[in-house]
């Protein structure tokens, strides 16, 4: 079975090409191969020394069209396009004939399905409050007007990738809910972005201090970074004391007031972990690793029935991959599987509330600790294959 896995778009997006290639490697009858950009393959090259996993590699000079052509003369069965976020053209001239199963990961359904007009208006609003330079303002500005010019491309890809034998992606429940509204339910597949792999976990201990990770691109857009820094302010005694914060994602550009809170909150003696650039794979398991517990502080989007509508997924699959419990929004809605390493908070005094109780307690922390590794273990790339290779008509 020849299996293309595409991913030229999102550097940041890697981990979803790693986490297939552990999952397919397993079939005896696969040959995997990963077409990629420089930067890409640098994060996936450890990926090299499985045998029957071969990487083509796009030169800087060949065209994207040139590049993505080879796909279609390789003859694949399967092709997975982890991230399709430019490129728009080329992707269409490219697709395969019907008899070529596709497999199209998603990661903003609003992007694909409606309007972008109302959500680049928000972006640049948020950019606007949270910066002082002009020029990080004006570049956000041509980016909006660049996303809505490409809207209409987008929009045909969609259309194009509907009509061929496609299988979809979804990241989890909630986007498979949201997902199904617009295209067939039973094509809907559910695959992380992140799986499980570390078998080798050290004991489970109680740190001096509770050990957070937020993980994720540190962006004020998707999360509510400054309720929960107002949460540390008014209590900083007991963060000091108590609390490392890993924020385990490169500043995103233009996030000039978050990162000045972060510089601020160092120079008073908190404990608190921040990378300005892009995180290497090796640095960033080492530190999910080392973290007791992972933070949650999604901007939840309520519906108008009141539910969460969840469409980021960075803490559930780091929960997963770390085997970590988790700490998140009340809101926010997860599988039952997960109820036994999760807390829930209601607000941010119901969160220092929750903090107080696992340090003051600490055989909660552990037994927390103990079913997270339990939950985690369903994610290995074993139990994950069926969902790739069972599917529905």
């Amino acid at each position: 079975m020849n299996i293309a896995l595409v991913e030229i778009c999102v550097p940041s997006h890697y981990m979803v090409t790693h986490a297939l290639i552990k999952t397919y490697c397993i079939l005896p009858n696969a040959k995997i191969t990963v077409y990629t950009t420089p930067e890409i393959y640098q994060n996936l090259k450890e990926n090299e020394k499985i045998n029957n996993v071969k990487f083509v590699v796009k030169d800087n000079e060949e065209s994207v069209l040139s590049f993505l052509e080879k796909i279609k003369k390789s003859d694949p069965h399967r092709i997975h396009y982890c991230t399709i976020s430019k490129y728009y053209k080329e992707f269409i001239q490219t697709f395969p004939d019907k008899d070529v199963l596709i497999f199209f990961h998603f990661h903003n359904i609003d992007y694909w399905f409606e309007s972008i007009i109302k959500s680049q208006i928000k972006l640049l609003i948020n950019t606007i409050k949270n910066n002082h330079k002009i020029s990080n303002i004006y570049n956000q500005l041509v980016w909006c007007v660049k996303e809505i010019y490409r809207d209409p491309l987008r929009k045909k890809v969609i259309k194009k990738v509907i009509k061929l034998n496609s299988y979809y992606i979804a990241l989890g429940d909630t986007q498979k809910n949201i997902l199904s509204k617009h295209i067939n339910k039973d094509r809907i597949i559910i695959f992380p972005s992140l799986i499980y792999e570390n078998t080798n976990l050290p004991e489970i201990t109680i740190q001096e201090k509770l050990r957070i990770c937020i993980p994720g691109s540190v962006s004020a857009g998707k999360r509510d970074y400054f309720g929960f820094f107002e949460l540390i302010d008014a209590n900083f005694e007991f963060f000091k004391q108590h609390i490392t914060i890993d924020l385990l994602g490169f500043f995103q550009e233009g996030e000039v007031k978050l990162l000045s809170q972060v510089q601020v909150f160092e120079k008073r003696g908190l404990e608190i972990l921040y990378y300005k650039n892009f995180i290497s794979p090796e640095v960033y398991d080492e530190n999910l690793y080392k973290s007791d517990i992972i933070l949650s502080n999604i901007a939840v989007i309520l519906s108008e029935d009141g539910k969460g509508q969840i469409k980021e997924t960075a803490a559930v699959y780091n929960m997963i991959r770390g085997a970590k419990p988790g700490l998140f929004p009340s809101e926010f809605i997860l599988d039952s599987e997960f109820k036994d390493s999760v807390i829930f908070y209601d607000n941010y005094p119901d969160l220092y509330t929750k903090l107080n109780e696992l340090i003051l307690e600490p055989k909660k922390m552990i037994t927390f600790k103990q079913n997270a590794i339990i939950l985690s273990k369903q994610y290995s790339a074993l139990n994950l294959l069926p969902r790739l290779m069972q599917l529905s008509n």
